[in-house]
């Protein structure tokens, strides 16, 4: 009886100390990939420095169970050209955030095994020659029939908010109502954002209506981030710095990779 106990014992320490090897691994691989990116000239500022913080792992799950396709995430930065979208009181502008947040997410996600898509990846309406007349009700129609040749795809759009009342700032998502994981993946991001970046944000996810054409017409996981405050002088200027809009972006990855995981683990 002592033997089988003994054996018992030794078989779950065993299992117990393959996991936290494992864990460190991942651990470590995340930092270094991180580091890695960080030093790029494009990104002086860098995001190693909540990597500690928020550690996520770089392993992802790319293809699919049921399909075996390739899992793409489409992400779309709002706005650009002539449409600047919200501007800050100093003359900050939203359009130029976005595309930054976006570019620095796309970076990361190539680190992983997932395909990353640019919807714009220059300061410009994603409407075409001819369609002039019309201009925002075009770039939109375009972006959706963009995000759409994707088949096994996440949609992640990002823009800033404004309003009236400058006291109001925060991070906030938005998510489709046409796929159930949409809203699984906005809790995700969220709380991501509330636990490692802005612990004092109380802001809820909001499902869109149709007022958010983009996520109206789309039927995949489809979130829009709405990064922060235009309108609040003190958040505007951190979205006016490279080292909080990489903050942005690496907690919008590890979202991410997160719901892959999870949904891949059967735990959604």
């Amino acid at each position: 009886m002592k033997s089988n106990v003994k054996t018992e014992n030794f078989q779950k320490s065993a299992v117990y100390i393959f996991k936290f090897v494992i864990f460190v691994f991942l651990f470590i691989a995340s930092a270094i990939a991180l580091l890695l990116l960080s030093s790029n000239a494009s990104y002086p500022c860098g995001i190693a420095d909540i990597v500690f913080k928020a550690p996520f792992s770089t392993v992802s799950y790319a293809d699919d169970s049921s399909s075996g396709e390739p899992l793409y995430i489409v992400i779309d930065a709002g706005h650009g050209g002539e449409d600047g979208g919200a501007v800050s009181d100093s003359g900050i502008v939203e359009k130029d955030i976005n595309l930054d947040i976006a570019f620095t997410l796309y970076e990361l996600l190539k680190t992983s095994d997932y395909i990353p898509v640019m919807i714009r990846t220059e300061d410009r309406l994603m409407y075409e020659a001819g369609q002039e007349n019309q201009k925002k009700q075009n770039d939109i129609s375009n972006r959706i029939t963009l995000a759409k040749e994707y088949n096994n795809s996440i949609f992640v759009s990002i823009h800033q908010n404004k309003f009236p009342i400058k006291k109001y700032k925060g991070f906030q998502v938005y998510y489709s109502k046409n796929n159930p994981q949409s809203e699984v993946l906005a809790k995700i991001a969220q709380n991501n954002i509330k636990s490692y970046l802005q612990e004092d944000n109380n802001r809820e996810i909001k499902k869109a209506d149709k007022n958010i054409r983009i996520l109206d017409s789309l039927d995949m996981p489809a979130i829009l981030a709405e990064c922060g405050f235009l309108s609040n002088n003190e958040e505007a200027e951190l979205l006016n710095t490279k080292e909080y809009r990489n903050k942005i972006a690496y907690l919008l990855y590890g979202s991410i990779i997160q719901y892959a995981k999870e949904y891949e683990d059967g735990k959604l």
